[in-house]
C-alpha cells in the first residue's frame, strides 16, 4: 500500500474498525476480506487530526484512514479509473 491523496470514485465499498492492536472490532462490505490489512494500516502516519489514506493499486482501493483514541476507521472506496 502506498499513502496517496488522490481521487476515488467516492462510493464505499467497505468498512474496516480496529484497535491499536490491530484486534477487529467490526467490518462490513470488503472489509471482510481485508481484515489483515489492520496490522499494516495501524502503523500508517495520519495528520495531527487524525486523518490519511493510502492506496492498494494492485487491488484497485483507496483506503480513507481516521483514528480517534484506540480506534481506527479504514474506509474502502474504488479507485476511480
Amino acid at each position: 500500500m502506498s499513502e496517496s491523496a488522490g481521487n476515488a470514485s467516492g462510493t464505499t465499498v467497505g468498512t474496516l474498525v480496529f484497535d491499536s492492536h490491530a484486534n477487529i472490532v467490526q467490518y462490513g462490505g470488503v472489509g471482510e476480506q481485508r481484515t489483515a490489512d489492520a496490522r499494516q494500516l495501524a502503523l500508517v502516519a495520519l495528520d495531527a487530526d487524525g486523518y490519511g489514506a493510502v492506496e492498494d493499486a494492485a487491488a484497485g482501493l483507496r483506503i480513507a484512514l481516521y483514528r480517534q483514541g484506540d480506534l481506527t476507521v479504514a474506509s474502502y472506496s474504488r479507485v476511480a479509473t
